[in-house]
């Protein structure tokens, strides 16, 4: 991984997935240039194994990777 601090990543995820929210909350369309960022901060192994429909192993390997609760992974994968 880069020399970015894991919890960068966490912290990055968390928030594009609260933007995410309010976005669907407010039942506005988010800007195209958010929509391709969807995964901007999430390491390619985690986004393969959501493409592939493995959530259970995309979040274990969240938490694996940035040391995330449960909770925490579980809601950045739902995210994605």
């Amino acid at each position: 991984m880069s020399d970015v601090p894991q919890q960068v990543y966490q912290r990055l995820a968390t928030l594009e997935a609260l933007v995410q929210h309010l976005y669907e909350h407010l039942q506005v369309p988010p800007p195209p240039s958010l929509m391709m960022g969807q995964f901007a901060g999430i390491p390619p192994e985690i986004v393969d194994l959501v493409r592939a429909g493995k959530k259970i192993d995309a979040i274990k390997l969240h938490r694996q990777m940035f040391g995330s609760s449960l909770s925490e992974a579980k809601d950045v994968i739902d995210s994605l």
